[in-house]
């Protein structure tokens, strides 16, 4: 018969054993789900990164042609990708003619075409983060609002986008 002590030792080394075992295991999960945790990490944030560069900042565009009374309708767009299209096609017009010099007379008043047949189209985008940027789209010019800076446009240049607004319009 054995004696007490060697009970004792015995319940203790199975005690350790079981604490040991589970030591072991909790080592193999951590060892397992670490390198996963990490890569749903990752993935995720490359994720997010690629559907945040494919949208843009842009939310709306308010496009308002104004006639002799200075009150016109305006025409809200929502449309991501026609927003986007249409603040590209200024912004590419806008780069294209950096170097065009404008001369200091008034938006839209050169003397070959009269007041009547002149199209003035106010032009304001809302940017997330950036507030507004508004544009004044006449026919031989495109000017910034919040800069002053002032674009001599190619009639090709005021038709295209002229016809991107009528494509709203309709």
């Amino acid at each position: 018969m054995r004696s007490l002590e060697e009970c004792k030792n015995e319940v203790f080394n199975r005690s350790n054993a079981r604490i040991k075992k589970r030591q072991k295991l909790r080592k193999q999960i951590l060892v397992a789900c670490v390198p996963l945790c990490l890569c749903i990490i990752v993935l995720s944030v490359a994720f997010w990164a690629s559907i945040k560069s494919g949208s843009s900042d842009i939310i709306s565009a308010e496009i308002q042609k104004l006639d002799s009374t200075e009150a016109g309708t305006v025409l809200t767009i929502t449309d991501q990708k026609k927003v986007e299209n249409l603040y590209s096609k200024i912004q590419k017009v806008c780069q294209e003619n950096d170097d065009c010099p404008v001369d200091n007379g008034g938006i839209g008043g050169s003397p070959e075409i009269p007041d009547e047949e002149l199209e003035i189209y106010h032009i304001t985008f809302e940017l997330e983060g950036r507030g507004r940027e508004s544009y004044v789209l006449s026919k031989k010019l495109l000017r910034n609002e919040a800069t002053g800076k002032r674009i001599a446009l190619t009639e090709r240049q005021f038709y295209e986008i002229r016809s991107m607004f009528q494509e709203f319009m309709d």
